[in-house]
């Protein structure tokens, strides 16, 4: 769950049977944060190519704040 969680930039909320928890630090979470949205390059994602693994690297100039993002995507065009 740690590892899903971290590779789609959430965090997981384990060891614990109080719900209600769980969901204020998820609700906490959700009230601030800035999406960020990335188009690759034309000719990056192809329809006819074997599909590869393409890292993407987020970095911020200002000091203690908290980056969670994908590790990266794969080249597939979807449908």
């Amino acid at each position: 769950l740690r590892y899903l969680a971290g590779e789609t930039g959430g965090f997981a909320v384990i060891n614990s049977n109080d719900l209600a928890l769980g969901m204020k630090r998820i609700m906490s979470d959700q009230r601030g944060y800035y999406l960020i949205g990335y188009q690759p390059e034309a000719g990056t994602v192809r329809t006819n190519d074997r599909p590869k693994f393409k890292h993407v690297k987020i970095k911020v100039k200002q000091r203690g704040l908290k980056v969670r993002t994908r590790s990266g995507f794969y080249n597939i065009a979807s449908e």
